[in-house]
């Protein structure tokens, strides 16, 4: 019989960046291949609640007033309801703008729930989002993660054509966590990989700059990553 997972040894997916919601091609693209509900995203969403808290509808992005396009919030697979998690960030009734990670289809369906509206299935609730410009994003799998020890790299044109690659590779190396799949089809540094079997130089994007080698140990372990070349491993 499987051990129950307690609430410890829960393992937060980790995140890569998608398009902007500026971006309304990209976006409606983007979402059109999440719709499966195979892959987990995080979204910003604008929610809207009633005189008592209670969730009413929840729309992608940043909105003034309810949209055409709404979702309705299932949060059957939280520990804490929705609703409290929601007042916790922001105890009065006006419309919050949160970010939430889920996945798309509804995981708990109930018989009188409305099938017409798309269900988002909340499985972490954090911050408000407050950034002026949003973005959403989508798990990333081992595949598509390296942790490497190298040094700071200002852009793609490198240190022999930039002064500010030169300056940044004068700087100690760091532990950090790479996008070796980042989205979009930008002008990026890239970084040497093993898949399958072959060598692979692949475009990558840092996800998170460690404090230590340590700290970058501990984390791939904790998320079970197989790509990690620090210490004498990066020599």
């Amino acid at each position: 019989m499987p051990r129950a997972m307690n609430k410890q040894d829960f393992v937060p997916p980790i995140f890569g960046t998608g398009p902007s919601l500026e971006d309304g091609k990209a976006l409606a693209a983007w979402l059109a291949k999440m719709q499966d509900g195979q892959t987990t995203v995080k979204l910003p969403f604008t929610v809207w609640r009633g005189d008592h808290g209670e969730v009413k509808t929840a729309a992608i992005g940043r909105h003034a007033s309810v949209p055409k396009d709404v979702h309705r919030l299932s949060d059957g697979a939280l520990g804490i309801p929705l609703v409290e998690r929601l007042r916790h960030l922001q105890p009065d009734q006006a419309p919050i703008v949160v970010w939430l990670s889920g996945r798309f289809g509804d995981r708990f369906p109930m018989p009188s729930a409305d099938n017409k509206t798309p269900v988002f299935s909340v499985t972490a609730v954090h911050e408000k989002a407050t950034a002026e410009k949003l973005y959403v994003e989508s798990e990333r799998g081992d595949a598509c993660l390296a942790v490497r020890l190298m040094r700071d790299i200002h852009c793609a044109r490198g240190s022999k054509r930039c002064e500010k690659c030169q300056a940044a590779e004068a700087l100690p190396a760091k532990a950090k966590l790479l996008d070796v799949c980042p989205y979009g089809d930008y002008a990026r540094p890239t970084v040497k990989v093993v898949r399958g079997g072959k060598d692979e130089y692949r475009v990558f994007e840092v996800l998170q700059v460690f404090a230590s080698e340590d700290e970058a140990r501990a984390f791939a372990t904790k998320h079970a990553l197989s790509d990690v070349m620090l210490g004498n491993e990066a020599e």
